[in-house]
């Protein structure tokens, strides 16, 4: 099954919508040597949370083409110089990057090696909190906001976004993340390193 799929099952069993995204396609007539077509899903979570602050989301999709090379130069601006540890490295990565897109970096939580620990705090701080959480999984990242309507959302780089009410994002993303595709894929069995990175 595809994630595309998995994820529209998941979106139509709770009240939920889904649009699609995906940025293999965005990146498909980069040159085979680019360093972005290993991904630019970081950035792309920045750039979603960014256009989500400005009340800007439906933009969002529809000025992608014009923003891909801005995108990719902002996954790769990798400039971490005074941390010793890798939680250092993402909190001077993200106060610098954010800051650029007119988000506030606030905190950080590692989780490991429970995924239900991860989930339920990204649900938590989206459905308590005014932020807009980045999910850096072992090797993607995901994130989630606030939404329309008192709703939150959840944004995959390479799948889509789903829209739902608060109290059904931790149902949500346990659904997903449980899925056998998505967890292998995502690299999340056994003990993986999960870091919430908390904007606003």
């Amino acid at each position: 099954m595809s994630f595309k799929q998995i994820y529209k099952d998941a979106a139509e069993g709770l009240s939920a919508t889904f649009h699609s995204f995906s940025q293999s396609r965005l990146l498909a007539s980069r040159p085979l040597d680019d360093p972005s077509r290993r991904g630019i899903c970081r950035a792309l979570c920045l750039y979603e949370a960014h256009y989500a602050k400005g009340n800007r989301s439906r933009e969002f999709k529809r000025d992608m083409p014009g923003l891909v090379d801005k995108i990719c130069s902002l996954q790769e601006n990798i400039s971490v110089q005074n941390s010793t540890t890798l939680s250092e490295a993402f909190a001077e990565l993200y106060e610098k990057q954010a800051q650029n897109l007119g988000l506030t970096y606030i905190a950080q939580s590692h989780f490991v090696p429970d995924v239900y620990n991860w989930l339920q705090g990204a649900a938590g701080y989206a459905t308590r909190n005014p932020f807009y959480v980045q999910m850096v999984l072992p090797n993607h990242v995901v994130s989630v906001r606030p939404g329309a309507h008192g709703g939150v959302s959840f944004f995959d780089p390479n799948v889509g976004q789903i829209s739902c009410p608060r109290a059904e994002l931790f149902f949500l993303l346990h659904t997903i993340f449980n899925n056998p595709e998505i967890s292998d894929a995502y690299q999340l069995t056994g003990a993986p390193e999960v870091f919430l990175v908390y904007l606003a």
